[in-house]
């Protein structure tokens, strides 16, 4: 386990996310149930996409927040005051690639994402962020 796995593991100093060109654009964080997430904040007014209305993503942020534990994705829209999240599997499985000019990107559209404490149907709130929830293949199906 290198140091910065320990780092998020121990919930000690902050872990960012880097895209390929080495800008940070999240951070690694705990929830309440001890499960790792990247969090992050935007103004939807600059980052939203609009020809398939949704959020993108850094691709090698994903891959990165993955390789270190992380099962979600928490942001925060400054222009709103939402909070959105959606799981990290659901960009590669069913997300979009584009490039605009600032590295490969995963788009996933507004249905695939959850406003501030929503709990998808048929999952307990206590369990669902936990992971317990997520182990189940069938469990995709709902997303």
């Amino acid at each position: 386990m290198n140091e910065t796995q320990v780092n998020a593991t121990r919930k000690t100093a902050p872990v960012g996310v880097f895209s390929e060109s080495g800008k940070q654009i999240g951070m690694l964080s705990h929830d309440d149930y001890g499960q790792i997430y990247v969090r992050k904040t935007i103004s939807s007014s600059k980052h939203a996409l609009r020809n398939r209305p949704g959020l993108g993503m850094d691709v090698s942020a994903l891959v990165q927040a993955l390789e270190q534990g992380a099962k979600y994705v928490s942001v925060f829209d400054r222009d709103t005051g939402y909070r959105h999240w959606t799981w990290i599997d659901s960009f590669f499985a069913k997300g979009f690639k584009f490039n605009f000019g600032f590295g490969d990107q995963m788009g996933l559209e507004w249905p695939h994402w959850f406003n501030n404490d929503e709990v998808p149907a048929g999952t307990q709130s206590h369990t669902f962020l936990s992971g317990l929830n997520r182990n189940e293949p069938e469990q995709y199906e709902l997303f």
